[in-house]
């Protein structure tokens, strides 16, 4: 289901007109889409998992040995270690430059550290390095979405005369998330690149909290 907020400037037969086109088009890139996920990727991924094909061997004998060594995964995992490692494990991870004259070699070192650190802590990028890079030699593609996120949250402090108080805290900030690949679906699915997609739907997966929040917050 496809629902539209905050729309200004227009009117009721815009508005149904506009949630009919991108309900046939959620439809058409989930049909186009179908076959590669039910199919190909399940394959990929059982194969990834070295299940067999046969849940019961009868040849050489009935009930023959059927273990699978996990090849795929172990060649994957450690090609996956190697490129991340290659890639966190540099030092410094930025190393800016301007061609302008007037920077100061202790303000690009500056911020250089000031670029690690966000990078390491703040977007958490070796999980997110790790994930991106193992999820493309799974699937030979991969899908990164960064969002801005508010979090407000309340700090409970105590006080010197034994009171509590509850302070505010807010944080906003970029975070990175790599989309499965079940959940992505670009229409059209001619689109050889992201800038020829017209429309690029994400499924959510949301827990039972996360609905009625949303439910009662009208989101």
């Amino acid at each position: 289901m496809i629902k539209i907020q905050n729309v200004q400037g227009m009117d009721a037969a815009q508005y149904t007109e506009l949630l009919r086109w991108l309900n046939d088009c959620l439809r058409a890139s989930v049909a186009s889409r179908s076959t590669q996920i039910e199919q190909k990727y399940q394959n990929w991924q059982r194969n990834y998992d070295g299940v067999p094909k046969q849940a019961t061997r009868s040849r050489p004998f009935q009930g023959a040995s059927n273990f699978m060594p996990q090849l795929i995964k172990m060649h994957t995992d450690i090609l996956t270690a190697r490129v991340t490692g290659l890639i966190t494990a540099t030092r410094p991870i930025w190393k800016p430059s301007s061609f302008l004259s007037t920077v100061k070699d202790a303000d690009l070192i500056a911020l250089a550290r000031w670029m690690q650190w966000k990078s390491m802590y703040a977007l958490n990028l070796p999980e997110r390095v790790d994930m991106l890079v193992h999820g493309c030699f799974k699937a030979g593609t991969i899908v990164l979405k960064d969002n801005w996120v508010e979090e407000a949250r309340f700090q409970v402090l105590s006080g010197s005369n034994g009171q509590i108080q509850e302070q505010a805290v807010t944080k906003a900030e970029v975070k990175l998330n790599v989309l499965p690949f079940e959940d992505f679906y670009p229409y059209p699915m001619t689109a050889l690149t992201l800038d020829d997609t017209t429309i690029q739907f994400h499924r959510i997966r949301l827990t039972e909290y996360e609905v009625q929040e949303r439910k009662q917050s009208g989101r």
